[in-house]
């Protein structure tokens, strides 16, 4: 009797574990909510009203490997964003002025952070890390991202561009490493309130 009450709640503790797993699989958005360049591997525009979006790896079995130029500009309904491994590039402003914008991850073969690439996202407040492969902190890069606390620079960072990090008021943590070179004037900074 003992051995059957163990080999049933083995059973039903193997059942649970398997529907968790079944159920906390992945949602992608929907391909269909992407202008997509193949040639290039590039999404172009994003149509849809995710708040919570996990970009595709592959569209039409293509790898994305850039988030093109304005791609999500001015999308207020985006609030996490989950970029893919395959992601070496975000062009000048792919997620300008996302104002609801709270978080998303930067992957680590990025080369490449745009000019005002995140500028205006005021609720962006995950941990910015920026990846060996990038070199330079464009001019606006983060301007406006007045909820940013931390920001983690790789030791690959060679020069801090114009207004980069200007008006992110939040920060209490971000160290500028030896290889720095060039950090541009108000690279860091606030506006006057006049």
């Amino acid at each position: 009797m003992q051995r059957k009450l163990l080999a049933l709640a083995a059973a039903f503790v193997f059942w649970v574990g398997l529907m968790s797993l079944l159920t906390a699989q992945t949602v992608y958005a929907n391909p269909a909510d992407f202008t997509f360049n193949p040639a290039s591997g590039t999404i172009t525009k994003y149509v849809g009203s995710e708040a919570d979006l996990v970009i595709p790896d592959q569209i039409g079995g293509v790898n994305v490997t850039a988030i093109g130029t304005s791609a999500f500009e001015n999308n207020m309904n985006l609030v996490n964003v989950t970029v893919p491994d395959t992601v070496t590039t975000f062009a000048n402003r792919a997620f300008f002025n996302c104002p609801n914008l709270t978080s998303i991850n930067i992957p680590s073969g990025v080369t490449s952070l745009g000019t005002s690439a995140f500028y205006g996202c005021k609720q962006l407040s995950s941990v910015i890390n920026i990846p060996a492969g990038v070199t330079v902190i464009a001019d606006s890069a983060f301007n406006g991202c007045s909820s940013i606390t931390t920001v983690n620079l790789h030791n690959s960072i060679t020069a801090i561009n114009y207004t980069a990090f200007y008006g992110c008021t939040s920060i209490t943590s971000i160290t500028i490493p030896g290889s720095v070179t060039a950090i541009a004037s108000n690279a860091f900074g606030v506006r006057n309130a006049n």
